[in-house]
């Protein structure tokens, strides 16, 4: 707005004033003159000096900022209105990693006073995303197992895992610490790593038809894991195991059962059985079983009946059992060395005879012979 100055007081009748320089808008000095003159007075000529001051710049605000970290250059801002041919200048207003730092914002003009405004422009650390740890979990192979974390992490940040290696089968906690540098904020994850026991699976191969007198053979059975073997008999009778070696005793079919039960990193496997047969070599006898020719029913546990090997592979048989006399004492059927057997508990100690009829191959055979019934051994 022009500013101008006017004399004080009142002229006389006729007088009147005129001025010169007497109008400004800028801010500066000016020096403005004014003659008072009439025709019955002599000029009178005054001089002041106009001034025009800078004014203070209101209505503009300038406050602090916080910004999340994202890689990009931060800056602050006045607000308000700035007035006409009003600038403003900004020192250290820009910002890209996390911290504080001051920004000064300086306004300025030619018809106003410096407006010298602070604010702090702060950059927080960024939370990390895009990033996690899932629980892992393998079979054991006796090779050392660990976790991962999954995803990119940024720039200049790490990580470090503790507990984070296992073995044997089992569980534990793997701790991963994303450290996030100068921007982001620390990370922890937990997860779960675990290892199974591995399965095991038992390979046992027949060693097929055997003969009696092959007294102790070696057996091809065998863990995945080269874990030891268990074998067990169904017919202790017939043939015996120690470790993976079977002791051949008498005619008959055994079926041998190996186990192995596993142990902290393995599983059990799979019991595995085969069948195993004991015949003679043909030339012994010429049925498939072997009647043995002694009985001594004295509670000793040792040929307390008539032990006929091989007998409980042909179920349809018949034994005939006679004195020297030709008098029958006993006929029994399906004969199995168990509970179908004969004793010698009601005859005397003697030399008895028998007949023994069996079914091999849908053919029935029959075979002679003689045992002796002794109760006491000198």
């Amino acid at each position: 707005v022009v500013k101008s100055l006017t004399i004080n007081g009142v002229l006389p009748i006729g007088v009147t004033v005129s001025y010169t320089g007497n109008g400004r808008t800028d801010v500066g000095t000016q020096e403005v003159v004014a003659t008072v003159s009439g025709a019955n007075y002599e000029d009178l000529v005054l001089k002041a000096d106009l001034t025009v001051a800078k004014a203070d710049i209101t209505g503009i605000g300038f406050a602090d900022g916080s910004f999340v970290y994202d890689g990009t250059g931060k800056s602050l801002a006045i607000t308000g209105a700035l007035p006409t041919g009003a600038t403003v200048s900004y020192i250290g207003n820009i910002r890209t990693d996390a911290g504080t730092q001051e920004v000064v914002a300086t306004v300025s003009g030619v018809n106003y006073e410096d407006l010298v405004l602070k604010a702090n422009l702060t950059i927080t650390k960024a939370d990390i995303t895009g990033v996690t740890f899932t629980g892992g979990s393998f079979f054991y192979d006796g090779v050392v197992k660990s976790l991962t974390i999954n995803g990119v992490l940024p720039i200049g940040v790490t990580v470090s895992y503790s507990n984070n290696s296992r073995t044997d089968a089992g569980s534990q906690t793997v701790t991963a610490t994303i450290y996030g540098g100068e921007n982001y904020n620390n990370l922890i994850i937990n997860s779960v790593l675990t290892i199974n026991k591995a399965p095991q699976t038992i390979t046992f191969v027949s060693p097929g038809v055997l003969g009696r007198n092959a007294g102790m053979v070696n057996l091809d059975v065998s863990a995945s894991s080269g874990l030891p073997i268990s074998l067990s008999v169904d017919d202790a009778s017939i043939a015996t195991v120690n470790g993976t070696r079977m002791n051949i005793l008498r005619l008959g079919t055994v079926t041998v059962t190996a186990i192995q039960s596993g142990n902290a990193n393995y599983e059990a496997a799979p019991p595995v059985s085969i069948t195993i047969q004991i015949a003679n070599d043909g030339t012994e006898t010429p049925l498939p079983i072997r009647v043995h020719q002694a009985v001594s029913p004295n509670g000793d546990g040792v040929n307390e009946f008539l032990m006929i090997e091989g007998i409980v592979d042909y179920p349809e048989n018949k034994l005939t059992i006679f004195d020297k006399s030709g008098k029958v004492l006993a006929e029994i059927e399906r004969y199995n060395n168990r509970d179908r057997v004969f004793t010698g508990q009601y005859v005397h100690d003697a030399t008895y005879y028998y007949i023994l009829d069996i079914k091999v191959d849908d053919r029935w055979q029959r075979e002679k012979g003689f045992f002796v019934v002794k109760r006491s051994v000198n």
